[in-house]
């Protein structure tokens, strides 16, 4: 399930294209696309904290549908789409698709192309990172994909953003008091920033209700615990608390660094 910042649910429904059949360097040349990280995100809000700045979020709508097709490509429309006679119909992509596997790429092609028309400078060893400045104002700027995160010193400067960003783009969308970004939420004031993960932790967490009070015991050695084949494997949980910990809560890297040892297969007892 996903959410916008402001906790409605977020609805998808895409059309999307096959991009297992493309064949390398014939309908795709370059795939990357970077994304940012957490360091980013806490870095800025840590100045915005120091110095007072304003903080808010946008969301681009459909991203992936935006920008132009770097190679020639044509794709079959299902039948049921079509009012060709119950008939599948080939079609000329000419703009960005979703499936594409340089899908990421073009966006983010774009995307570069508008903050550096708009006067953003680009972070050389951070490429999702944005910097604009003049006499007075100052903006920073971190994109994950289609989700960006704002600080700036001067508020009236984020409606002039979007509405100077809105020219280039089909739609996007601007968050100001509801803040969550890549799966965090941001409860700010005048004092302090709080980042908590509680959503994501109902979400995941909701069917394990065992309560222990105290932490992992520091003696505990779990590489001679006795494997179980009838527990099931903790990596996908492994993974989720992962998550958690390199974000907000780092109180749980150590325990869930010794779960993982020997929990991915035949996990035993005492690592459940």
């Amino acid at each position: 399930m996903h959410f916008k910042p402001d906790y409605t649910i977020k609805a998808k429904a895409r059309l999307v294209v096959c991009g297992y059949s493309q064949i390398r360097n014939v309908d795709y040349f370059e795939t990357y696309a970077p994304t940012t990280n957490t360091k980013v995100v806490f870095t800025m809000l840590m100045i915005a904290m120091r110095h007072q700045y304003k903080v808010a979020t946008f969301d681009v709508s459909a991203a992936f549908l935006e920008g132009v097709n770097d190679v020639i490509q044509y794709a079959w429309i299902p039948a049921e789409l079509c009012d060709n006679n119950n008939k599948p119909l080939r079609v000329k992509v000419k703009g960005n698709w979703y499936g594409e596997k340089q899908g990421p790429k073009i966006w983010n092609d774009k995307l570069d192309h508008i903050l550096k028309t708009m006067g953003f400078s680009r972070c050389p060893s951070m490429p999702c990172l944005y910097l604009y400045k003049d006499n007075e104002n100052i903006m920073i700027i971190t994109v994950h994909v289609d989700d960006g995160l704002i600080v700036t010193n001067n508020d009236s400067l984020i409606d002039n953003f979007m509405t100077a960003f809105l020219s280039f783009v089909q739609k996007a969308e601007l968050y100001r008091d509801h803040r969550r970004y890549l799966g965090m939420d941001f409860n700010i004031n005048d004092n302090n920033i709080i980042v908590t993960q509680q959503q994501y932790i109902k979400e995941q967490f909701n069917n394990y209700n065992t309560k222990v009070n105290t932490p992992m015991s520091s003696t505990t050695n779990l590489r001679t615990a006795i494997p179980n084949g009838n527990n099931e494997s903790l990596l996908p949980v492994c993974g989720r608390l992962r998550y958690l910990a390199d974000r907000c809560r780092p109180d749980i890297l150590v325990a869930t660094g010794e779960i993982s040892t020997g929990g991915a297969n035949n996990p035993s007892d005492q690592h459940v």
